[in-house]
């Protein structure tokens, strides 16, 4: 899986992060799509639609989570059902991907950041994030969208023009055991290395 990551365009302004996706940013972003459920769950299709809008600039990634959900008034009724509802964002620090990034953001509750080595099971967690992530929901009636405004601080500094990074976004499911992801994955663990895809931080 690859994807160039357009930078914002000049005289376009950042995403207002309020959970609506109709700023003129996302018009120019480039758009995730055929997420796909991890292997682990020997499922051959989604059941549901997720994409996912990504662009950058100096001192953000800006990424615009898409989820059609069709059985909403049922996530209504559960507080806890709803912490579990989540987009995932793994990522390399570097084109090397000697350390990785990933930042749990729920439809409700607090965000959450781990890193982790290459070769290792297990994430350690970091609980910056929840200081510097700016992020945003909505929900209609068959659809939640999130919109993040992540500092490139906690991902291992800002990439220049033609810099890549090994990536995936994912979303999960509850409680009806769906997580699928854009790039390949296997463990819902997300440690998959290997089968991380490629984003390449162009111009706009």
């Amino acid at each position: 899986q690859q994807a160039t990551i357009p930078r914002l365009a000049d005289g376009v302004s950042a995403p207002t992060i309020d959970g609506t996706l109709d700023d003129p940013a996302w018009k120019q972003a480039t758009l995730l799509t055929d997420f796909h459920p991890l292997l682990y769950f020997i499922r051959d299709q989604r059941e549901v639609n997720t994409t996912c809008r990504a662009t950058w600039d100096e001192r953000f990634l800006y990424l615009g989570f898409e989820c059609q959900e069709p059985r909403l008034a049922e996530l209504a009724k559960s507080a806890s059902d709803r912490q579990r509802n989540r987009n995932t964002l793994v990522m390399s620090k570097s084109a090397a991907a000697r350390s990785f990034v990933r930042i749990d953001v729920p439809l409700e509750g607090p965000s959450a950041r781990l890193t982790r080595k290459p070769g290792t099971g297990g994430w350690a967690p970091d609980k910056t994030v929840r200081h510097q992530l700016l992020k945003g929901h909505r929900i209609s009636e068959k659809t939640w969208t999130a919109e993040w405004r992540v500092p490139w601080s906690v991902l291992g500094g800002a990439p220049t023009f033609g810099d890549t990074r090994r990536a995936t976004v994912t979303r999960v499911r509850s409680p009806w055991a769906e997580h699928d992801s854009w790039a390949p994955q296997i463990d819902p663990n997300l440690i998959d290395d290997k089968l991380l895809g490629t984003w390449l931080f162009g111009s706009p």
